[in-house]
């Protein structure tokens, strides 16, 4: 009887999912290749940033839309397409066999307004302010006619996870962390940086501000950079060199030192990691 029972129940697992084969029979799979754009835009306009591959193992060819969105796996913030209403772009007719897409083919959507943002702004994700974090796409068809789903639901039609990561700040080189500086009569110490080397080959010019400060007794240098108000000295410059002379206002032999760069794009086509402000050094003068 058990055994009975048993045969039973494989039975109509295989009805069930030969039935959702049927109803479901559209397999997606999603490519997302590097570099990852900032711009939740671009991996639904770009022909090099997303790969679909779309089969139809079925003899039926079927009338759909697509449906699903980029989404950050930390913080769900993303851009996608809505499954429950028919969007306003012709019909997606899917042949037996395989097609390729790209994200180019999905550009309908996004120019309809077909897409809903959650978690940031429309012009955020055009402008590229999507957060660093690892990100999905995930897609899925439904019929024109009826919106029935039409594919196999998730996980199935999601891509690879990708992570988005912002430019690196400047990295300090001299005077070293926790260094100390000689002393000498006629003030002369040359503060340099290493740029971003990513921001260089893009177009781009950088700004970047120097702030030195002098560390209070008792107090951090991470927590005296955020607290002193008034810094020894911050300056803005296009280069990756500051030369502090016997023009800026003196050191005093034996004080603690803490300096910082931030780094900006005055063309503001980049975003940088940490809003472009380089780790803290200090030093003993």
């Amino acid at each position: 009887m058990k055994k009975r029972l048993l045969s039973i129940l494989f039975l109509l697992c295989i009805v069930a999912a030969k039935a959702q084969i049927f109803d479901n029979p559209i397999i997606i799979e999603i490519a997302v290749l590097p570099p990852y754009s900032t711009s939740a835009v671009d991996y639904f306009t770009s022909s090099t940033q997303t790969v679909i591959t779309v089969i139809n193992p079925s003899p039926i060819a079927f009338d759909v839309y697509f449906a699903g969105g980029i989404t950050n796996l930390t913080t769900q913030q993303g851009a996608r397409i809505r499954n429950d209403i028919v969007p306003p772009v012709p019909p997606l007719r899917i042949e037996p066999g395989i097609r390729i897409l790209t994200g180019n083919d999905l550009t309908p959507y996004v120019s309809s307004g077909s897409l809903e943002y959650n978690g940031l702004s429309e012009q955020d994700a055009i402008n590229g302010n999507l957060p660093e974090g690892e990100y999905q796409i995930c897609l899925q068809v439904y019929d024109y006619a009826t919106t029935q789903l039409r594919s196999q639901p998730e996980p199935a039609g999601c891509s690879n996870i990708f992570t988005i990561q912002f430019i690196q700040p400047p990295i300090l080189i001299a005077p070293a962390c926790s260094s100390e500086v000689m002393y000498l009569p006629v003030q002369n110490i040359v503060f340099s940086w290493i740029p971003p080397p990513l921001a260089l080959l893009q177009n781009t010019i950088l700004s970047y501000e120097f702030r030195l400060i002098e560390v209070p007794q008792g107090m951090t240098s991470i927590h005296a950079m955020q607290a002193v108000t008034v810094p020894v000295m911050q300056e803005n410059t296009l280069f990756n060199t500051f030369i502090y002379s016997a023009l800026n206002p003196p050191l005093i032999p034996g004080r603690l030192y803490a300096w910082r760069v931030k780094v900006s794009d005055l063309n503001n086509n980049i975003q940088f990691s940490n809003n472009g402000e380089s780790e803290i050094c200090e030093f003993r003068y």
